[in-house]
């Protein structure tokens, strides 16, 4: 049902064309995708690998070709009518090597990130269980007991409509992520 496109070959390069435009890979078995890509097989003078870099390094100007109302999407006469820049193809085969050894650095640099930040949490949880764990002098309370009020809020009539662009601020899920506030659309209502 619907419209699908075979990729023939192993190496094809796809762009999603649409909801979102500009994510890109490269095929490496034949497959079917659906009219939400564009399939890009390149003439023996253009490295598949080297449009791949080339396309991400365009998506915001491919984001900026986009038309629609619902959501945007780019046609193929658009993408037709990209212009890359053409160097020799052993240029193309230096670039992408560059590239690929780029981010392997990068991706090595975010997995140790990610590890380091996993042994923080760790840390800090084995630091709060530590400092938390009842002592012998400690009493036990239900919250209700020690604080004044514990309360929800509500979100104001009219939803966004009622938003201000200052005023007090309203604190929405959305802005307390991780132990951390997220001053990113922060809203505001009046009195």
């Amino acid at each position: 049902e619907g419209r699908f496109y075979c990729l023939q070959d192993r190496g094809t390069v796809l762009l999603s064309s649409r909801a979102p435009i500009g994510k890109v890979c490269i095929t490496n078995v034949p497959m079917f995708c659906n009219q939400g890509f564009k399939n890009i097989v390149c003439k023996d003078s253009l490295y598949n690998e080297f449009v791949y870099y080339y396309l991400l390094y365009s998506v915001p100007y491919l984001e900026s070709l986009g038309t629609g109302a619902t959501f945007k999407e780019i046609s193929k006469r658009v993408v037709e009518n990209v212009e890359i820049p053409l160097p020799p193809l052993k240029e193309q085969h230096r670039i992408v090597s560059i590239l690929d050894a780029s981010f392997e650095k990068i991706d090595a640099l975010k997995k140790n990130a990610e590890e380091n930040l996993k042994n923080a949490k760790a840390l800090f949880q084995q630091v709060l269980a530590q400092e938390l764990k009842p002592k012998e002098d400690w009493v036990e309370k239900k919250l209700g007991e020690v604080c004044s009020k514990i309360g929800s809020g509500a979100t104001p009539h009219g939803g966004k409509d009622s938003y201000k662009e200052e005023g007090i601020s309203l604190i929405r899920s959305l802005n307390v992520y991780d132990n951390e506030f997220i001053y990113d659309d922060l809203a505001h209502i009046d009195d």
